[in-house]
């Protein structure tokens, strides 16, 4: 992440200093419209675009991998949830069987007194 930060900073800094050294005027033609603006603001307008666009195409995948990982957070704790109860059965199990165990020693000294 903190590479992609100074990525985008080294371009902004770039978009920046282009707009600075490029003042004059140009007339930009969209359909019907005429627009006469300074090639920085024209610039700078574009590259804002572009982020804008980004953001946009990028967001429905970010969204699902936020839906994914919240999903998979939340079977991961049903799955220790159930890890826990295996376990707590588990060692009841042991006990009952080492109670069982003991039962029949038990028994045999009772006979042997």
């Amino acid at each position: 992440m903190p590479i992609l930060l100074i990525l985008a900073l080294i371009v902004a800094i770039l978009a920046v200093l282009f707009a600075v050294q490029n003042t004059q005027a140009i007339t930009v033609s969209l359909l019907l419209w005429e627009f006469e603006q300074p090639l920085a603001l024209i610039l700078l307008i574009v590259l804002a675009l572009g982020v804008l666009i980004g953001l946009l195409a990028t967001s429905p995948g970010m969204i699902r991998r936020s839906f994914t990982v919240s999903g998979q957070k939340k079977k991961i704790d049903a799955l220790e949830k159930d890890l826990q109860q295996q376990k707590i059965e588990l060692a009841q199990t042991k006990q009952t069987l080492e109670e069982m165990s003991k039962q029949p020693e038990e028994q045999e000294q009772a006979e042997k007194t």
